[in-house]
């Protein structure tokens, strides 16, 4: 949770710093000549940019705290997907391959942090060589779902419950409750606070991949998209 504010504020301090600079540097300078463009041109690529915003914002799924505030984003591009900060300043890039069940993580640099696959009923985190399952979700005979690491250990169990997941430790301590909502579905920590909620119409599997703490963040983006590329099943 601390993470993921000091990232919404460093990007809203970000974003102000940078208007301030951009307007400084205009003062004073003569405007650029535009060549003319007529009537038509300009009604057509109006047109064209309303679309491709209201395509964007239809297919962006965005993830807010508590109280509304933007953190983090999962956008849609060619070819798979960007992670994106509340500054819409790239996390991650989810590069979906010839084989449509498994995308490359890489980070904002360009570096390959790991695979992400979806295998029948489960959803697996490789290694940045592909050659290791470091995290296995899937789905159990009796409708729940665990978490396991490389060793074959469980680290988390799912449990479906009829206000939708409960996460647990092995030993079944409450950590996470995801809710489904009339209009978003959150996730709730152990002290019953919001942690984080979407108003996308996604599983509710999905969110729940935010609560496991033995990720790091874009390993949970990753499982996230994963689960809902699938369906959630």
């Amino acid at each position: 949770m601390k993470k993921i504010l000091k990232r919404v504020i460093y990007s809203c301090l970000l974003v102000s710093v940078t208007a301030l600079l951009v307007s400084c540097g205009n003062a004073g300078t003569p405007a650029a000549k535009v060549p003319e463009v007529s009537n038509t041109e300009n009604s057509q690529a109006a047109e064209n940019n309303r679309s491709q915003a209201d395509t964007d914002a239809d297919d962006t799924i965005q993830f807010k705290l508590k109280g509304g505030t933007n953190t983090f984003s999962i956008k849609p591009v060619v070819g798979g997907a960007k992670f994106l900060d509340a500054a819409e300043e790239e996390i991650a890039r989810f590069t979906i391959g010839s084989d449509s069940k498994r995308f490359r993580i890489n980070s904002d640099a360009g570096k390959v942090l790991g695979y992400a696959a979806i295998k029948g009923s489960a959803w697996t985190i490789e290694n940045a060589e592909g050659t290791k399952e470091l995290y296995i979700l899937s789905r159990q005979e009796d409708g729940n779902y665990q978490l396991k690491n490389e060793a074959g250990k469980e680290i988390y169990r799912i449990t479906l419950r009829d206000y939708g997941f409960e996460i647990e430790t092995p030993a079944k301590q409450s950590l996470y409750k995801v809710k489904v909502e009339e209009d978003k579905i959150v996730l709730i920590d152990a002290s019953d606070r919001t942690f984080l909620y979407t108003n996308s119409p996604l599983p509710p599997l999905t969110l729940v991949c935010f609560g496991f703490e033995d990720l790091n963040i874009e390993q949970q983006a990753a499982l996230a998209y994963a689960v809902n590329l699938s369906g959630g099943r």
